[in-house]
């Protein structure tokens, strides 16, 4: 599972955005970032807030349709994923970084990804945060 919307603040639904993205194929839930003016997956963990989430599970040739529906990252809400691997000693409170490819967090220490709520610490358990950009310039200052 890859990232989804569990709640905001705000109670209305977040409008979508249709960006331009490269090449590649997409899955709805998928973190993404700019590179070169086009949206693409997170290449390498990512510490900082990713601006967008993918809305679509679309494959992006080269040519033709480019546009992939999208929501900006806000740090209003929060959003669910699963573990892809066992995180032992996971606790709310603790920064995580979302994993390269965009689909799941990593690590417990640094990142952006506030835990707000887990369900477990074993892989494909539930966990539950908010992407905060004053917590990532505090780990990053670390």
């Amino acid at each position: 599972m890859a990232f989804e919307l569990y709640s905001n603040a705000h109670g209305a639904v977040t409008p979508l955005e249709y960006l331009p993205a490269e090449a590649g194929t997409y899955e709805p839930g998928q973190m993404l970032a700019f590179k070169a003016g086009k949206l693409s997956a997170i290449a390498e963990d990512e510490a900082g807030i990713p601006p967008y989430m993918s809305h679509a599970a679309k494959t992006i040739g080269k040519d033709g349709d480019n546009i992939l529906p999208c929501e900006h990252v806000s740090h209003d809400a929060v959003y669910e994923t699963t573990l892809d691997a066992a995180a032992a000693g996971l606790v709310p409170g603790n920064l995580m970084k979302v994993k390269a490819g965009g689909l799941a967090p990593t690590g417990t220490e640094g990142g952006s990804f506030v835990v707000v709520s887990v369900d477990g610490t074993a892989e494909g358990d539930k966990v539950r945060g908010r992407f905060e950009p004053q917590q990532a310039a505090a780990s990053e200052a670390v």
